[in-house]
């Protein structure tokens, strides 16, 4: 019961980082401070996530993006890579690799929308928050179901 309040509470913090990025284009420091917050309490919560675990969790997508972003200016904004960051500690390595196929199937979900029926051009910009966030919940919840249909 207390591991199901403490993934609503971060659905609650990340329902906050949709609004903000889609409204004010920026993600909020605080609310990424919230998300890593409740990381350590998954680590009382889900010890089979081990501490290796969660820092690769930490990396492999900010690091990824923080070099895309280094390479291409503007391709991400900051609070996404920070998001992943502290959402990867929380998740693993494995939900949070399943969180971002998510994320971007949903994103280009979107953009395909944009294009075909809104007719915007691909280089409109757009948060990327919301679809992270969308990702990361679905993945809180059925990453595991998904890491057996995709890689088993």
């Amino acid at each position: 019961m207390l591991l199901f309040i403490v993934k609503l509470c971060l659905i609650i913090i990340f329902i906050c980082i949709s609004i903000s990025d889609i409204e004010e284009n920026k993600i909020p420091n605080q609310l990424v401070a919230a998300v890593f917050v409740i990381a350590l309490f998954f680590m009382g919560l889900e010890p089979q996530i081990t501490l290796g675990e969660r820092v690769k969790g930490m990396l492999c997508v900010s690091l990824p993006m923080a070099a895309l972003l280094f390479c291409v200016p503007g391709s991400f904004g900051g609070g996404d890579i920070k998001l992943m960051w502290a959402a990867g500690f929380a998740l693993g390595f494995k939900m949070t690799i399943i969180a971002t196929i998510v994320a971007i199937f949903l994103c280009g979900i979107y953009c395909c929308f944009l294009v075909f029926v809104k007719k915007k051009s691909l280089k409109e910009q757009f948060a990327l928050g919301p679809f992270l966030c969308m990702g990361l919940t679905i993945s809180l919840f059925f990453g595991e179901v998904l890491f057996q249909l995709l890689f088993q």
